[in-house]
């Protein structure tokens, strides 16, 4: 069987990237597979991996640590 390929609206890419940046910077936080599948989806759109780039290097990671999670060289 074929899955239904589903677009995701930059819009909602980006609440939800607004969201998730909330729970990044937690005490003790350590990336989800949730969270990372988040990151490498927000690749597609620059708002919504802009705010989960500076979410992510609030939480003490290094760009180019961020770049490698997300899928990018």
């Amino acid at each position: 069987m074929r899955r239904l390929q589903v677009q995701i609206s930059p819009e909602l890419m980006q609440s939800r990237a607004r969201r998730d940046a909330a729970g990044v910077g937690a005490y003790g936080w350590r990336p989800t597979a949730h969270e990372l599948a988040n990151l490498r989806a927000s690749t597609g759109d620059p708002i919504a991996y802009r705010t989960l780039l500076r979410a992510w290097s609030n939480a003490g990671f290094k760009t180019r640590a961020i770049q490698r999670l997300a899928g990018r060289t």
